[in-house]
């Protein structure tokens, strides 16, 4: 039998959320999620709702119960919304990177500018692009003459 934090964390990474990402959503820390998917604690009931009606499943599944994961109702996250939280942490991820490029020189923030657009333009030219938190393959279509 299932457990809790394993359907969390299983229903999590289907979305590929952080726990930080999961955690916005339903008002909670990322520690918050991090204890219940080692099964430490157990959310309080509006906050199992919304987990629940996040993720589009029923509470009994969700407890860890093996019944039909479908939930009467709710709505679980689009791949937009997922992209937006996956650029978030992003975001987040990158901030002290950011904070360094601007203590450099002009100079220094030029080499780094060309080093990332000769990085785009390689992966571009080979069709391998991250696109909403994936690797996917892209086709360039090319004129002939």
């Amino acid at each position: 039998m299932s457990t809790f934090g394993k359907r969390v964390t299983e229903l999590r990474k289907e979305k590929n959320l952080t726990q930080k990402a999961l955690g916005e959503v339903v008002g909670v820390t990322k520690n918050t999620v991090s204890v219940w998917e080692r099964d430490l604690r157990m959310p309080e009931f509006e906050t199992l709702n919304a987990l629940c009606t996040f993720f589009g499943v029923n509470t009994a599944y969700l407890l860890g119960e093996d019944v039909e994961r479908t939930a009467d109702s709710g709505s679980p996250l689009d791949d937009e919304t997922a992209a937006l939280y996956v650029l978030d942490d992003l975001v987040e991820e990158s901030e002290p990177y950011v904070k360094k490029l601007m203590q450099l020189s002009h100079e220094a923030r030029l080499m780094i500018h060309a080093s990332i657009d000769a990085a785009y333009k390689y992966e571009r030219s080979i069709g391998e692009l991250y696109r909403k938190g994936k690797n996917v393959k892209l086709t360039i279509m090319r004129e002939e003459d």
